[in-house]
């Protein structure tokens, strides 16, 4: 009966006792444009190859996007063994992790030296997903029908020029006649 006693004061203890905060790991996202140059089977490899570099340097991964080739706004060089290369498309994408910020110098070293990434951004964000959902709301019934002017809605008869000039001057001239400009009294 005392150990059941000692055992449950233990576990008591344990769900009492004040959680420790990781306060030492930080979230970062690393964005990276790779070069146009890698073949698709080579892509995964250098998605893997950055995403364990991440891992190996203590990191844990919370959410990623593979690369995908896009067209680049601008043209980017990079000079690779000694001569410069232009680019004008590149492979995106992005990985998030938790790392402690003293261990991000040297991950940050790596990417620095790697020829394979034209760019890179690694920012300090946040553990939520931020990416928004590209949803395009419209409604069925109402994309699908097309406006068609009925006969009647349709006005046939030719109208001659003068006619079409005393109408708009109808609309255009106000009902109640303007003063002269010198009888305006200030």
């Amino acid at each position: 009966m005392d150990e059941e006693v000692k055992i449950d004061e233990e576990v008591t203890e344990e769900k009492n006792a004040p959680k420790e905060k990781n306060d030492t790991q930080t979230v970062y996202e690393f964005s990276y444009l790779l070069v146009p140059t890698i073949s698709e089977d080579g892509l995964a490899a250098e998605f893997t190859s950055i995403k364990d570099r991440i891992v190996a340097s203590g990191a844990a991964p919370i959410s990623e996007e593979h690369p995908k080739k896009m067209e680049l706004a601008y043209e980017m060089r990079l000079m690779v063994a000694g001569k410069s290369a232009r680019f004008n498309e590149a492979y995106f994408g992005w990985i998030k992790f938790d790392l402690a910020p003293e261990k991000l110098v040297d991950l940050e070293k790596s990417f620095a030296r790697d020829e394979k990434i034209i760019r890179y951004l690694l920012i300090k964000t946040v553990r939520e997903n931020t990416m928004s959902q590209k949803k395009m709301f419209v409604r069925s019934d109402v994309a699908k029908k097309r406006y068609v002017p009925k006969k009647e809605d349709v006005d046939a008869t030719p109208i001659d020029k003068e006619t079409l000039d005393k109408e708009i001057d109808a609309l255009v001239t106000p009902e109640v006649p303007l003063a002269p400009a010198s009888e305006v009294v200030e």
